[in-house]
């Protein structure tokens, strides 16, 4: 922004800038000249951390999702916002215990672009497998 557009300017009402009011000269020019060495906001850079943010939760999901697999554990849920992963053993005894388990579905993004807003997919635990043996990229929430 140019430094014209934070010049006080005098009115009836008092000192104006940027739509703020001073109740005179001086004040208004400090307030301008503090707001002039501001550092302005980084939209782009912020907009990169956050997709860099995502980037990174998808890459512990996938790992945290191919851990669990590989120890043999499966995806649970009691009322479909409370979620396991639990072994053969761990299901039984929660089982035993009068818990109702069904197995849960994974929240995912297809390819490599996050798009702000677009709801997300589910598929069961086979599928996500199934996926990922082919090759499809694709982004794991909340798992």
């Amino acid at each position: 922004m140019s430094s014209q557009s934070y010049t006080p300017y005098e009115t009836d009402d008092g000192w104006f800038v940027q739509g703020y009011r001073f109740a005179d000269k001086e004040a208004a020019e400090r307030w301008a000249k503090r707001e002039m060495a501001r550092p302005r906001f980084d939209f782009e850079g912020a907009q990169q951390y956050l997709v860099d943010q995502d980037v990174g939760d998808a890459a512990r999901n996938k790992e945290r999702f191919l851990a669990m697999r590989a120890e043999g554990r499966a995806y649970y849920t009691t009322d479909g916002r409370t979620r396991f992963w639990l072994h053969e053993g761990g299901l039984a005894e929660r089982r035993a215990e009068g818990m109702v388990l069904v197995p849960a579905t994974i929240d995912y993004e297809e390819g490599d672009s996050y798009e702000c807003g677009a709801p997300w997919k589910q598929a069961s635990v086979a599928d996500i497998e199934a996926m990922l043996a082919a090759g499809k990229a694709i982004a794991l929430h909340n798992c």
